[in-house]
């Protein structure tokens, strides 16, 4: 189940970046200064990234490397975040692309839906990691019993 959610988020996150990234809007042609790219090659990158998790979640059944790799990249979220919030704090940061700004009350809200996820992404990830280690450490005390036998 948290493999699946993970892999929601992902999707509908990396998906609405992409779109968001084939839009005319003219402030993505601005230069993000973390990344020193354009703000449309920073949402098509970081799109096709989060689709690419997507992918790999789905395929190796949210393994081990998998969910370590979605917990890395939601702390490296978290970095941005507070780095984009230090070097422009007048500016919110579009995670979730500006696509979205048409619904007033969930541009209102962006930033705090934005920390939401990525505090799902986080609980989800280790919730996961923590249930394949339990599994492992399970099969492992079960055959040492036999062992013993």
């Amino acid at each position: 189940m948290a493999t699946w959610l993970v892999c929601a988020i992902l999707l509908i996150s990396g998906g609405l970046k992409i779109i968001d990234s084939t839009g005319s809007i003219k402030a993505l042609d601005a230069h993000n200064p973390i990344l020193f790219l354009t703000y449309r090659q920073v949402e098509l990158l970081v799109g096709l990234l989060e689709l690419a998790l997507c992918g790999w979640c789905l395929v190796s059944k949210g393994d081990v490397w998998c969910m370590s790799s979605v917990l890395g990249y939601s702390l490296c979220l978290i970095g941005y975040k507070i780095v984009h919030s230090y070097l422009d704090p007048s500016e919110p940061c579009h995670c979730l692309g500006v696509l979205l700004g048409w619904w007033p009350w969930l541009k209102a809200n962006e930033d705090q839906i934005t920390w939401a996820l990525i505090v799902a992404l986080i609980f989800l990830s280790v919730y996961r990691l923590f249930s394949i280690a339990n599994r492992e450490n399970c099969c492992e005390s079960t055959v040492s019993r036999s062992d013993e036998m």
